[in-house]
């Protein structure tokens, strides 16, 4: 069975808005039974909180379990220590991190763990509490890197720009959970079976970069964040590729 692994900001919509076509080209992907799975590095939503947007702003209808977040991937490499957690943004980590009983605190004397992810409203405690978490030995988890996260009206700073900023503060290195690295694969791969994987995406350094770290097709659209880069497909529109992949062009 093909799978498509599709990203959503950037691919699906751009904020509140659908890219022209794609939540079409979802309808016409599953009709043609082609697994689809959406892959996102925003942490700032729970996995139902991010298939009901597609439903919303897409008229696309995933079940919950066809999403896989970076908030996911970053609770489960704390999730098993059960350490006291600390989060930065990266909101959507906070029922993940409940499964697996996971203590959610606010102060540095507290946490064994500190997770980063994205989000509009950070505080200069918030910060403050994370950075003495660090520098008192926390583990210290990324939900990604991504420096810029893709709007209607241009980037706006993303998760990977407070992850640096923490990282300076404590002089500590993240470990990173969500695309590409390997947290958030070894999701990805316990949701798909044989039968070949495209990952379609618009950031060469995240999405492109996770299909070629597990040899799957790589496809670039051109509806986000990056226009070339070294791809199996270059395409531009999640649109365009649907017609492609349902025409057997490639």
């Amino acid at each position: 069975m093909t799978t498509v692994l599709c990203d959503l900001d950037g691919v699906v919509y751009l904020g509140e808005q659908e890219i022209p076509g794609s939540g079409d080209a979802l309808r016409r992907l599953h009709a043609a039974n082609i697994r689809l799975l959406f892959i996102t590095n925003n942490a700032t939503r729970t996995r139902s909180e991010a298939a009901r947007k597609i439903e919303r702003v897409a008229a696309f209808s995933p079940g919950d379990d066809a999403v896989i977040t970076s908030a996911m991937a970053a609770a489960s490499v704390i999730g098993p220590t059960r350490a006291p957690t600390l989060l930065v943004g990266a909101a959507g980590a906070v029922p993940e991190l409940e499964r697996y009983g996971c203590p959610l605190v606010t102060t540095a004397s507290a946490a064994g763990a500190v997770i980063v992810g994205l989000s509009t409203e950070i505080s200069y405690q918030n910060l403050t509490e994370a950075t003495r978490a660090l520098s008192n030995g926390a583990r210290f988890v990324a939900t990604n890197r991504d420096p810029t996260y893709p709007l209607p009206d241009g980037p706006a700073p993303g998760a990977g720009a407070l992850v640096a900023l923490l990282e300076t503060a404590s002089g500590r290195n993240a470990e990173s959970a969500g695309k590409p690295d390997k947290p958030i694969r070894t999701l990805i791969k316990q949701s798909i079976g044989d039968g070949p994987v495209y990952v379609v995406g618009d950031r060469v350094s995240t999405d492109l970069a996770m299909g070629i770290a597990e040899g799957w097709h790589t496809v670039l659209v051109q509806t986000g964040v990056d226009r070339d880069g070294t791809a199996d497909i270059v395409s531009p529109s999640l649109a365009t590729f649907a017609d492609q992949l349902l025409a057997d062009r490639i």
